[in-house]
């Protein structure tokens, strides 16, 4: 396995520091909706022409969505190279699986719920640098900075619900939701930033959240232990590519 692909989630791992200034400090975390038309695995139908200020956040009950996770707002010298986080939701949503659309690894983590994509479990996951380190802007929206579009899950809800950006449960607080850029270097977000957090909402939700509009208002109930104290699959797979 080649390092380009193993480095990147070691340094997400171990929390390497931005030196000075982070410029990655105001990204957002968001989901974009797109009802479902035709099968695939959401991947080859890349919302890349969505800014992050008009993303879909509401969705009707029982109608399949694609969700796509999404980096917004990223220096356009740094990129986004991996980030780290968590999903939250109630019982009414179904999400039937997770397609990794990032060029390079995915390691999941199973949380008190379940495996990966269950309520409160989480991930880790990178692109390929330098290759693929993640620089793209939408065309007339560049000031919106950079645009990384991390995985996809296929949806239906039941029952109005919400589905959140949440902290990864499987690493200390201090280091549950971060986001790496192509030096390699990270930027980490404690409780006070979850004004960068967004989610989509179903049913009798009115709407989600979009947090590169500058309001949020989070209306689902479930809530997540901060965090578990090790990693021990993760780390695990992590160490066996070196082999």
């Amino acid at each position: 396995m080649r390092p380009s692909i193993v480095l990147p989630a070691l340094a997400l791992l171990l929390g390497t520091p931005s030196p000075g200034v982070a410029s990655n400090e105001n990204v957002r975390f968001l989901f974009h909706l797109v009802e479902i038309q035709n099968g695939g695995d959401g991947c080859t139908q890349q919302p890349t022409g969505v800014p992050c200020t008009q993303t879909t956040t509401h969705g009707e009950l029982e109608i399949p969505y694609y969700a796509y996770v999404m980096v917004a707002q990223g220096d356009t010298a740094l990129g986004i190279a991996g980030m780290v986080f968590g999903i939250r939701y109630d019982e009414g949503m179904e999400v039937q699986d997770w397609t990794l659309c990032a060029s390079g690894l995915d390691f999941p983590y199973t949380g008190l719920n379940g495996p990966w994509p269950a309520s409160c479990s989480g991930n880790i996951l990178t692109w390929l640098i330098p290759d693929d380190c993640q620089k793209h802007t939408v065309p007339g929206y560049e000031d919106e900075g950079v645009l990384a579009i991390a995985g996809v899950f296929r949806l239906v809800a039941h029952s109005p619900d919400e589905l959140r950006i949440a902290y990864h449960p499987g690493v200390p607080i201090a280091r549950s939701l971060s986001v790496m850029d192509c030096a390699g270097s990270t930027v980490t977000f404690g409780p006070e930033t979850d004004t960068q957090m967004g989610s989509v909402s179903f049913g009798g939700y009115d709407r989600g959240v979009n947090p590169c509009l500058g309001y949020v208002f989070h209306y689902g109930t479930v809530r997540c232990p901060d965090h578990a104290p090790v990693l021990p699959v993760t780390w695990g797979r992590i160490k066996s590519l070196y082999r």
